[in-house]
C-alpha cells in the first residue's frame, strides 16, 4: 500500500507541470502524527462495525476538507465490491451499495497492485477512458485520492476520498488516508468479531432459555457459578438469583448420601476429565426428592490450563421411576410366568390322578386350560391388571360353557367388583369346576334345576371382602355322583384358604349344591379357612 502512487495528471497537474509525489511540508510528520492520534482515540471506545466506518470517514473528511470520503470493500473470491459506507457533506446524496470501481479498471488495477489512485480533474483527465470518466462524473467524483487495503497480497478494500470541484491532493493527504486505511481496516475487523460474538452469545442464551436442561459454567477455582440457565431455579428449585451461587449454596441441595461422590466427580472434571454422575437433590421449594443426571467437562484456555468447568444437568426423576416400573414389571412377569407354569403342571398332575385315561384326561385337562386361558386373556387385555371385575369373570366362565342354552335357569345378582390380580386366575378355576360340575352333576345337567349366584362386598375393620353366594336348586337329586366333585372341591376348600385368604363353605344340600366364598380384594384381612357343612 505504500508503493508509487498512480497518479493521473490532469488539468492541474498538466497546467503547473508539477512533479510527482508531491513535496512533503517541514510540520508533514507531526500534522500527520497528531490525525492519527485523533482516530485512534475516537474509535477505541467504539464496537459498532458502522460506527467505525462512519467516524473514520466524517473524521477524514474535516481533516481534507472535502465533500465526500467512503469505505470501498471488495471480495476478491468474488471479483466484486460495493461501497459499504460513505460521508457526505453539504446534502449529498449517499453512494452505499454502489459498485464504485466496476467500471474503473484503471482504478481497480493500480489498487490491486498496492498503488494510489489519484485524479486531480476528471472532467480533463486524459488517460482515463470515457467510461470511467462518464462513471465518476455521475457520482459528482471530480477529484478522487483512493488508498487500497491489502491482506495476504490480495485487495480487500480502499478508502477514499472525493469532491465536485477539482482538487491537488498533498502528500499529507495521501499519508492520512493510508493512516486512516490501516486503523479503518483493524477496527473495522475487531467490530466485526465482537458484532459476531454478541451474535453467538444471544443465540447462546436463547438456546439456554429454551432449554429444559440446565446449561451451567462455574470458575474452576473458586467453583462459583458464571453462568446458570433460566431451568436451574425450575430443576434445582432455588429462589432468586444468589442461592446456591456459591459452591457450599449448592452443595447444601445435594442429599448427604450422594455428596461425597459428587465432589470428588468436581475435582475429576476440574482435572481434565469429562464426567456424567448422577445425584440426589432435596428441591427447597416444595421438599421433592429428585434425581439429576449432570454432564460436565473442562474449559481450557490456549495454554490447556482448566479454568471454568461447564456442564448440562437434566432431572431424570420420572425417567428413574420409570425404569424402576419396568424392572418391577419385569420382576412381576418373570414371578406370574413361574407362577402360572406351577399352576399348570399341578393341573395336569392332578387331572391325570383323577383321569388316567388318555381320552378322559385330554378332555379335562383341556377345558381346565380353556378356563385358565379365559382368565389371562381378561388380564391381558386390560391396561391394569386389576380391572378384571368378578363379574366378567363369571359371565366368560359361563359363558364359555353354558352359552345361552340354559337362559332362564341361571340368575346373576351382584355389583362390579374389581379384583386384584393376585385373584383372578385361582377364582376362574374354581368357578369353572363349579361350572363343570353343575353341568355334569348338579343343577344344569337336566331340565328341572336352577342356578343362581349372587355376590356383594363386605367389609370386616378396615378389609374389603367379596362375598360369592353359589346355590343350586334341583328337583331330583341326580345320585351319588352329584356329592362328589374331585379336583374343583380341592381347590374351593384348600386353595382358596391357602392361595387368597378365603373363607370358604362348600355343602351337599337337599336342593343341591350350596357354596360360599368370602375372599379378601383388600390388604388387612385375616387367613382364610375352609368351612364345610
Amino acid at each position: 500500500m505504500n508503493g508509487r502512487p498512480e497518479h493521473l495528471p490532469g488539468l492541474l497537474g498538466a497546467a503547473g507541470g508539477e512533479a510527482w509525489p508531491p513535496s512533503r511540508a517541514p510540520d508533514h510528520d507531526l500534522r500527520r502524527q497528531a490525525f492519527l492520534l485523533t482516530l485512534i482515540d475516537a474509535l477505541r471506545p467504539l464496537s459498532d462495525p458502522v460506527d467505525v466506518q462512519r467516524t473514520t470517514c466524517e473524521l477524514l473528511a474535516n481533516r481534507l476538507g472535502v465533500a465526500r470520503v467512503y469505505y470501498y470493500a471488495y471480495d476478491p473470491g468474488q471479483h466484486a465490491g460495493a461501497i459499504l459506507f460513505d460521508y457526505a457533506s453539504n446534502g449529498l446524496p449517499s453512494l452505499c451499495g454502489i459498485d464504485g470501481g466496476g467500471d474503473w479498471p484503471g482504478s481497480r488495477d493500480a489498487l490491486a497492485h498496492g498503488r494510489d489512485f489519484v485524479v486531480y480533474d476528471a472532467r480533463a483527465e486524459t488517460a482515463l477512458s470515457g467510461e470511467e470518466r462518464a462513471a465518476m462524473l455521475s457520482l459528482g467524483l471530480v477529484a478522487i485520492a483512493s488508498v487500497s487495503v491489502l491482506k495476504a497480497g490480495q485487495l480487500v478494500g480502499a478508502l477514499c476520498a472525493a469532491d465536485p470541484a477539482p482538487r491537488r491532493w498533498e502528500a499529507l493527504d495521501l499519508d492520512i488516508l493510508r493512516d486512516a486505511a490501516d486503523r479503518t481496516w483493524v477496527n473495522v475487523e475487531r467490530a466485526k468479531a465482537q458484532e459476531a460474538l454478541r451474535g453467538s452469545e444471544q443465540r447462546f442464551r436463547e438456546f439456554s432459555r429454551a432449554s429444559s436442561d440446565v446449561l451451567w459454567i462455574r470458575n474452576a477455582e473458586t467453583m462459583r457459578f458464571e453462568f446458570r440457565s433460566a431451568a436451574f431455579e425450575t430443576i434445582f428449585g432455588t429462589v432468586g438469583a444468589g442461592h446456591a451461587q456459591g459452591a457450599d449454596g449448592w452443595r447444601s441441595l445435594v442429599v448427604d448420601e450422594d455428596l461425597a461422590a459428587v465432589q470428588d466427580g468436581m475435582e475429576r472434571i476440574r482435572n481434565g476429565e469429562r464426567l456424567t454422575r448422577e445425584y440426589r437433590i432435596l428441591r427447597p421449594t416444595d421438599g421433592a426428592l429428585r434425581w439429576i443426571r449432570d454432564a460436565g467437562f473442562p474449559l481450557t484456555d490456549d495454554g490447556g490450563q482448566v479454568r471454568r468447568i461447564g456442564g448440562i444437568a437434566r432431572d431424570v426423576t420420572e425417567e428413574k421411576e420409570t425404569a424402576d416400573r419396568l424392572q418391577l414389571l419385569v420382576s412381576e412377569l418373570q414371578h406370574r410366568s413361574r407362577n402360572l407354569i406351577a399352576v399348570v403342571r399341578a393341573l395336569a398332575e392332578r387331572t391325570l390322578d383323577e383321569h388316567p385315561d388318555v381320552g378322559a384326561f385330554r378332555e379335562v385337562f383341556g377345558q381346565r386350560m380353556e378356563a385358565l386361558a379365559r382368565a389371562q386373556g381378561l388380564l391381558s387385555r386390560m391396561p391394569d391388571a386389576s380391572k378384571v371385575s368378578f363379574d366378567e369373570l363369571l359371565n366368560a366362565e359361563l359363558g364359555a360353557l353354558i352359552g345361552d342354552d340354559d337362559e332362564g335357569r341361571v340368575f346373576l345378582d351382584g355389583p362390579g367388583v374389581l379384583l386384584p390380580y393376585a385373584s383372578v386366575q385361582t377364582l376362574a378355576l374354581a368357578l369353572h369346576e363349579l361350572t363343570t360340575n353343575a353341568l355334569k352333576h348338579g343343577a344344569l345337567a337336566g331340565g328341572d334345576g336352577e342356578l343362581t349366584v349372587r355376590w356383594e362386598i363386605r367389609r370386616e375393620e378396615r378389609a374389603r371382602l367379596l362375598f360369592v353366594d353359589w346355590r343350586e336348586r334341583v328337583a331330583h337329586p341326580r345320585g351319588s355322583d352329584a356329592t362328589r366333585m374331585g379336583f374343583g372341591r380341592e381347590l374351593i376348600e384348600q386353595a382358596l384358604p391357602y392361595q387368597l385368604g378365603a373363607r370358604t363353605t362348600y355343602a351337599f344340600t337337599e336342593d343341591g349344591v350350596h357354596c360360599t366364598l368370602l375372599v379378601p380384594i383388600d390388604a388387612g384381612a385375616a387367613h382364610g379357612q375352609s368351612v364345610q357343612e
